[in-house]
């Protein structure tokens, strides 16, 4: 077990616990965001034996970034994790949630573990909510009896520090975090050459987070 301490000047102090789960087929949720992609760092790390899956949502660029950062973790740390897909059915009643139950993994998973991680203070701003139905958290989506959500309880900013603290400013580059990029801007941001598209919830907490920090988001463009 290894405990990490971070500091943010905004935020305070808070300190993230990453475990060894006492299980055998432990998978983690690995999106391409920055969350997902520390999370996995973190319990490579740790030395905890793990299955990367990723949810296919229909977006390839998503995938791509989730590919990226498991084979940069491979690099770093000469490991031969392979990146699962899986899909999702959705609701067949069209209530815009996804169907629940470890079915989908069937007996390929004991544990799961998850970076769903605090939205920003209500107070912020700079930060507003977008309603998409399908970007559920993660852990409200599955129904595995045994979770780990070590970043349940800090917000974004403190993962950007202690992205800074290991040294580990690769997965800024490689991460991404828009959620209506791939649905609603693909051709048109390509076309300006953007990575994002700067107004959904995601990439407003992001830059909110680097903010919070007091640093530019290295991986913007």
């Amino acid at each position: 077990m290894t405990t990490y301490t971070i500091h943010t000047q905004c935020q305070g102090e808070q300190q993230i616990i990453i475990r060894k789960p006492p299980f055998e087929k432990i998978g983690l949720f690995i999106s391409g965001g920055l969350d997902s992609s520390l999370l996995l760092e973190l319990y490579v790390r740790e030395q905890v034996n793990v299955t990367p899956y990723h949810i296919d949502r229909g977006e390839p660029l998503e995938y791509d970034a989730a590919m990226r950062v498991v084979e940069k973790i491979n690099e770093i740390h000469n490991l031969d994790l392979t990146l699962e897909k899986i899909q999702i059915p959705l609701d067949p009643e069209g209530n815009g949630d996804l169907i629940k139950g470890k079915e989908i993994l069937a007996d390929k998973v004991e544990c799961m573990i998850v970076g769903d991680n605090m939205h920003p203070p209500s107070d912020v701003t700079t930060v507003t909510r977008t309603t998409i139905p399908w970007r559920l958290p993660v852990s409200q989506q599955f129904d595995y009896a045994d979770w780990e959500m070590p970043f349940l309880h800090v917000d974004k900013s403190y993962l950007v520090k202690l992205i800074l603290d290991l040294r580990c400013e690769w997965i800024f580059d490689l991460s991404r975090s828009c959620a209506e990029y791939y649905v609603n801007y693909e051709d048109e941001l390509i076309n300006q050459g953007k990575l994002r598209c700067e107004t959904c919830f995601n990439c407003k907490e992001r830059a909110w987070a680097f903010h919070s920090v007091g640093i530019a988001d290295p991986g913007l463009e």
